[in-house]
């Protein structure tokens, strides 16, 4: 492997799988880093700022190291980490020619100016029964920003898609119209910029920055929900863009109900909206995300392998597209580039890190999966209404949760599901008990689910 950009791919998928690093921290600190170079056992990148560098280089570069030398055929890696004007200060004094690197779009993880990435499309997003309705209003908002949905709220678990829409968005609508103004933004970069303009008196050019955008959008807004002034910024900033027709997008690991602290009119505009549930994948949908992650590379890999992974991997699809990485390069490195991966050499490559992407057992996991089963969504499990289906899906899900959680209580699991009492989850364990008895079918069907969510 001589390209140095395909080195610092792989080695960000493998800090993604291996959770050493959280995958905030790699999206804020680690992803905006360009490869320069790699010179015997030392790999450059390069940030834009000092403080960026010291960060790295405090936190996260023994980490970085790890993943390298793994991609390195486990030969030791070291990371050198130098800032944009330190490139730019070598380059002036460096009078030999060097042959030109590769441009820096080529990289997989190249940011445009505004924030977005380019290789989040529509084309390339697969999509399924548990994000179909987000998908389409996604297309929506990109055809008519500011029209239709405004805001649009796109909600749930990690690596589910969320991202991958809103950058797909962006690149929509800048492709319709070059000249608009768009910028997506981490939460917390919002909230850094806040706190910044506050201390440099300089709150007017920052309402400037974001009141005069087209299209703005804000990633994990779950991060100001302890934030008073952050909230009063964000909610005058949405009020002014959203009376003048501007486009909002805005995504959450949770409903906007559910964060915690927020301030009520600020609740209101968010709510306001259409709020849209991204369940985890069905097995179909996660085999097909699989196998078009490796014909965009080129790869040859048997379908049991994309089943054995999409069944082992149902914590999110960033962790199960790490999985796949790992196994490409696993194979790369023990049959070379040009072998068929087999289920054998995934069996191998994933024999030590398994069972580090079984997700969370909770409540929330047990919800989204029988609501992705039953083709609801979280929000309908906690609503109110009492279709025959629905009611059915509710029960389910409370039976689950109180058979595979024993540290929660017949109250805590009723207030998870919109407030509803313990005598409401007990008639629903009853229900589903009884169901299974008197129907063999429905215990097949009970049985299926359990499976997906334990996944054993």
């Amino acid at each position: 492997m001589d390209n140095y950009i395909e080195y610092w791919e792989q080695a960000l998928t493998i800090l993604e799988a291996q959770h050493k690093i959280g995958a905030l921290m790699i999206t804020i600190y680690v992803k905006p880093a360009i490869p320069i170079g790699m010179t015997g056992d030392t790999f450059t990148i390069m940030v834009e700022q000092n403080f960026l560098k010291e960060i790295i280089e405090r936190k996260y570069s023994e980490s970085i190291e790890e993943a390298l030398t793994f991609v390195n055929r486990g030969n030791p890696m070291t990371l050198n980490i130098i800032t944009k004007d330190e490139q730019a200060h070598m380059d002036s004094v460096k009078k030999e020619t060097k042959p030109a690197a590769p441009p820096v779009e080529k990289n997989i993880n190249f940011r445009m100016p505004n924030g977005l990435m380019p290789r989040y499309t529509f084309d390339n997003f697969i999509v399924g029964t548990n994000n179909q309705m987000a998908h389409a209003a996604a297309i929506s908002v990109s055809q008519n920003p500011g029209t239709s949905y405004n805001p649009l709220f796109l909600y749930g678990g990690v690596g589910l898609g969320k991202t991958h829409l809103m950058h797909a968005i962006g690149n929509e609508v800048y492709k319709r119209n070059p000249n608009a103004k768009i910028l997506y933004v981490s939460c917390e970069t919002f909230t850094n910029e806040v706190i910044l303009a506050i201390q440099k008196h300089e709150n007017e050019q920052f309402r400037q920055k974001y009141r005069e955008l087209d299209l703005l959008l804000l990633d994990d807004i779950q991060f100001i929900s302890d934030k008073r002034a952050t909230q009063e910024e964000f909610f005058f900033t949405f009020n002014d863009l959203w009376q003048n027709g501007r486009q909002i997008v805005i995504t959450s690991d949770r409903h906007p109900s559910a964060i915690q602290n927020l301030t009520d009119r600020l609740m209101s505009r968010l709510a306001g909206g259409l709020p849209i549930d991204i369940g985890y994948p069905n097995l179909e949908t996660s085999v097909a995300i699989l196998r078009n992650k490796a014909e965009t590379q080129g790869i040859r890999i048997d379908d049991d392998v994309l089943q054995y992974i999409a069944e082992s991997v149902k914590s999110n699809i960033r962790e199960m597209e790490g999985a796949l990485t790992t196994v490409i390069a696993y194979s790369k490195l023990t049959s070379g580039p040009s072998s068929p991966i087999t289920l054998d050499i995934a069996l191998n490559a994933l024999k030590n890190t398994i069972n580090s992407f079984k997700p969370e057992m909770n409540v929330e996991y047990i919800q989204s999966v029988v609501a992705n089963y039953y083709n609801f969504t979280v929000e309908d499990l906690c609503s109110k209404k009492k279709t025959k289906d629905l009611a059915l899906a509710r029960q389910v899900a409370m039976y689950f949760s109180r058979k595979l959680l024993n540290n929660e209580t017949l109250v805590a699991i009723g207030k998870k599901f919109g407030g509803k009492d313990h005598s409401t989850v007990m008639h629903a364990i009853e229900l589903v008990g009884k169901k299974m008895e008197q129907n063999p079918e429905f215990e097949v069907q009970i049985t299926d689910i359990e499976k997906l969510i334990t996944g054993k």
